[in-house]
């Protein structure tokens, strides 16, 4: 049921912009001004809010938060060393 809910609003919007083109109510040039306003502009919004109301209350959440520092420190050194090893 859970899929459910998750699954169907995104088809109902897939829908419902399908219809809106086929009678000719919104064009080609709509979706590809409103795709990059959604993507650029809308969605990271959209990130920053959900993290930003999230509250970090459990131990779980701060090794969440440990593990991915970690794997950005550790990206960044395994870079740096492919760095001055191949001469990039």
């Amino acid at each position: 049921m859970i899929i459910l809910k998750s699954v169907f609003p995104v088809f109902i919007l897939i829908i419902a912009g399908k219809i809106l083109k086929d009678f000719n109510i919104t064009s080609d040039e709509f979706h590809r001004v409103s795709d990059k306003l959604i993507y650029y502009f809308f969605f990271p919004i959209m990130l920053f809010w959900k993290i930003g109301n999230k509250q970090a209350t459990t131990e779980a959440d701060l090794y969440f938060c440990l593990a991915g520092v970690c794997a950005v420190l550790v990206m960044f050194v395994i870079s740096t060393v492919y760095i001055k090893l191949f001469k990039v």
